[in-house]
């Protein structure tokens, strides 16, 4: 049909160009359409094309050379279907020519619009093995309309199947992508949950892996990295610990320390006030830590601040960098204390400014007064050396004068002998000041040998009673006090020169007040020591008196020579013990002695010294 439409639009056009036909036109018929159709049939490889000019004429018939698939003729069209076509309807009839059928299609032929000139008609034709092909495709169909009642349940079904199998494999589609995401996502996690336990402080975790791949290599660069950390902290630690440790015993040290250090920083605040200097300038480490030295050294404590800006002062360190001293005199309430004091600066190099300064105080009062009593000594040695000679020849002199002058009567025998007499007693005085002065000067080496200290004491004890009636001496002797060792007659001289000093204060006192000296022996056994207590109600002492009494040569009495207690504290230092003072003024005084009671032979086995060595 398609090809008949295009003949006759090709036809057509052709003919409008030419005059209308007449009815005689039959024998008019243009040479070039058989010509015109016989290469469109060739060109378009159709079996038969016709022409009609009329129903009724002659048709111009152009068809393929004969072939076992062509028929052996075209027979004419039916005159009703002719009709129909050059009424301008298009038709098509199926006509059984030979062993096949034969398809031809009417197409009217108008030339622009023009009345029906003509008709074309293309023949197309079938031959038997076609149609019986065609005739299986029928049966087939028919055989497809018979089960056609079950196209949609068998459509169900199979489109069930399919959506089974689409599930299926998507869902291996996805187990598949989920592992494989897993094993790449699964060490990411733990990597994300190491790095947090990492940050909040948890260096113990290692994170497992599997594999050779980038992510295994990253897992372990990180199980790497928590080691390195971990040992990095635990050496840390350490060094922390170990630095904590040698702050804590520097700290022990600064406290326990008798000799005062204060550390100044940078930015002039004390960062260091120990204990020991809180004692020596009376004040409280809370008041100076942290606050400027120039605001709290002033006044009895203004030496320190000078060594101190002195030390500050020096830019670089030099030859003549040397650490400042200041030595000056501490008045603290009563008490008069000699401190000395050092400063030296803190640099981190040699070309540097100091960061702080470090100064060290020493209390040096009991060197100073250890000085002036070894003086004292040098002096009472030459004393005693320069008077002692000719003490004896003036006295044997007066002595002599006496016995040969002896016959003298009258005014001037009683006039010798006063003078004699005169001479005679004061050269006893200045021997007996002179053997004062030698036994303050040199004592003789203690002999400690095993003694029971209460039957020495009692003796001394005995004595005051018997000479000073109205003062009450109370003794109460420790009956668990054992036998050590220790010298009996300077022990001995120590109580005479305690008991002298407490009578000569009871002595001052006036009206009827009763007078006391209690003497009393305790014995501390896991100290290993045995205490002397000698306590009077006198009048007490001031805190002047109190620091100067162990002083040689000072002495409140005025004919005392002011060597008795310095005596006594020689031999208690000689017995490797302590004498105390304790007094109050208007309650009396205490003076404690200690001495060890263990053997001096285990002291010198568990110290591993000569006995010569042992202080």
């Amino acid at each position: 049909m398609h090809f008949a439409e295009h003949l006759a639009k090709g036809i057509g056009q052709n003919l409008k160009a030419e005059a209308p036909l007449d009815e005689n036109s039959i024998r008019n018929i243009p040479s070039w359409i058989q010509t015109y159709l016989e290469a469109q049939r060739d060109l378009l490889a159709l079996d038969a094309v016709e022409f009609y000019l009329d129903p009724f004429d002659e048709r111009v018939l152009s068809q393929r050379q004969k072939t076992i698939d062509t028929p052996d003729y075209y027979p004419r069209l039916p005159l009703d279907l002719l009709e129909k076509a050059f009424a301008g309807e298009r038709q098509s009839v199926f006509q059984h020519i030979g062993s096949g059928d034969l398809i031809r299609c009417l197409v009217p032929i108008r030339p622009k619009g023009t009345e029906v000139t003509g008709v074309i008609v293309v023949n197309s034709y079938i031959p038997i093995s076609l149609v019986n092909k065609v005739d299986e495709i029928a049966s087939v169909s028919d055989d497809y309309k018979d089960i056609n009642p079950l196209k949609y349940p068998m459509k169900t079904a199979y489109l069930l199947i399919l959506v089974m199998i689409t599930l299926v494999i998507i869902f291996v589609a996805i187990w598949i992508g989920l592992y494989m995401a897993k094993e790449l996502t699964v060490p990411v996690e733990r990597l994300v949950h190491g790095a947090q336990a990492v940050g909040a402080g948890n260096l113990d975790i290692s994170i497992s892996g599997s594999g050779h791949d980038e992510i295994a290599v990253l897992v372990e660069s990180f199980n790497k990295m928590t080691k390195d950390l971990r040992e990095n902290r635990a050496r840390l630690t350490q060094a922390t610990a170990d630095l904590e440790k040698r702050r804590l015993q520097l700290e022990a040290v600064l406290a326990n320390v008798g000799t005062g250090v204060i550390v100044v920083d940078r930015a002039r605040e004390i960062t260091t006030f120990n204990r020991a200097v809180s004692q020596l300038l009376g004040i409280s480490p809370e008041a100076a830590l942290g606050k400027q030295y120039s605001d709290l050294l002033k006044g009895e404590t203004s030496s320190l601040l000078e060594i101190i800006d002195l030390a500050f002062s020096t830019p670089t360190k030099t030859e003549l960098d040397h650490p400042q001293i200041a030595q000056w005199n501490f008045r603290s309430g009563n008490t008069v204390k000699v401190l000395a004091a050092v400063a030296t600066p803190l640099r981190e190099g040699p070309s540097t400014a100091p960061w702080g300064v470090v100064t060290v105080i020493d209390d040096l009062t009991h060197l100073i007064k250890a000085q002036r009593e070894m003086a004292w000594r040098e002096v009472a040695r030459r004393i005693a050396h320069e008077i002692k000679n000719p003490l004896t020849p003036i006295k044997l002199s007066a002595q002599r004068l006496q016995r040969r002058l002896s016959n003298f009567r009258g005014r001037d025998g009683a006039l010798l002998q006063e003078c004699t007499d005169t001479i005679i007693k004061h050269t006893d005085e200045m021997k007996e000041l002179v053997n004062e002065f030698s036994n303050f000067a040199r004592l003789p080496e203690s002999s400690p040998a095993p003694h029971d200290l209460a039957p020495a004491l009692g003796e001394v004890i005995t004595l005051f009673q018997q000479a000073h009636p109205g003062i009450q001496f109370h003794f109460e002797a420790e009956p668990k006090l054992p036998t050590f060792e220790f010298d009996r007659d300077q022990i001995k001289r120590v109580l005479m020169n305690l008991l002298d000093n407490a009578v000569a204060a009871l002595n001052t006192i006036e009206g009827g007040r009763l007078k006391q000296i209690r003497i009393e022996t305790h014995h501390h056994e896991q100290l290993q020591i045995a205490v002397i207590v000698v306590k009077d109600n006198g009048p007490g002492m001031t805190e002047e008196i109190k620091a100067r009494v162990f002083e040689p040569y000072f002495s409140t009495k005025s004919d005392g020579t002011g060597l008795g207690l310095a005596i006594a504290k020689r031999i208690v230092n000689d017995h490797d013990g302590f004498i105390r003072l304790h007094s109050v003024l208007g309650e009396g005084s205490q003076f404690s002695i200690e001495l060890p009671t263990r053997l001096r032979h285990e002291l010198t086995k568990r110290s591993g010294a000569p006995e010569d060595q042992i202080i």
